[in-house]
């Protein structure tokens, strides 16, 4: 562990965050292992301002990530919350918001290569899976659970380009 940044370790001169799931979790589908493990981007040799910024970001996604799997049970997720916890959850999975969006400046050819790339990486996060059921609920009328509201806002923040507004504001008809 360095000064100020627990849950960290050194792996081959690299930072990593590791930290264990919550026992209540450890069920859940996302929880892949017994640790969660991401890399703080970071060598040991970086000053220490740039390790302690590293490690803020990861810890901040951490606990945004686990916040909204533990908001999955929960019948009501506020959307003004949902945005934060799937922009966490996309880069818990090494996701991008804006990576779906179509890219102006690259050829047809070029645009279907990224696409098909974004949409491999993205299909094999898991991170969309929730959303799968989200048209026989509402063709039947039941609620989403706060899982699909989650999976539904990082789809919008996947499509989206990242200068859009819709990444940065919320917008009524999200509520």
């Amino acid at each position: 562990m360095f000064r100020g940044m627990k849950y960290t370790i050194n792996s081959r001169g690299q930072l990593l965050y590791r930290r264990r799931w919550p026992s209540r979790l450890m069920s859940h589908p996302q929880c892949i292992g017994e640790f969660y493990t991401k890399s703080l981007g970071v060598k040991t040799s970086s000053s220490d301002e740039d390790k302690l910024r590293a490690w803020q970001k990861v810890h901040e996604d951490y606990e945004d990530f686990i916040k909204g799997l533990s908001l999955a049970n929960v019948a009501v997720l506020e959307a003004v919350e949902a945005y934060p916890i799937a922009k966490a959850t996309l880069r818990a999975k090494g996701l991008e918001p804006g990576m779906l969006a179509k890219n102006e400046l690259l050829s047809e050819k070029e645009q279907e290569v990224v696409q098909d790339e974004a949409w491999r990486r993205v299909l094999d996060s898991g991170v969309l899976d929730p959303v799968h059921d989200i048209d026989k609920k509402e063709h039947y009328g039941t609620e989403l659970t706060a899982g699909q509201k989650i999976a539904e806002k990082a789809y919008k923040l996947l499509t989206e380009p990242k200068s859009s507004p819709l990444s940065y504001v919320l917008l009524l008809s999200d509520c």
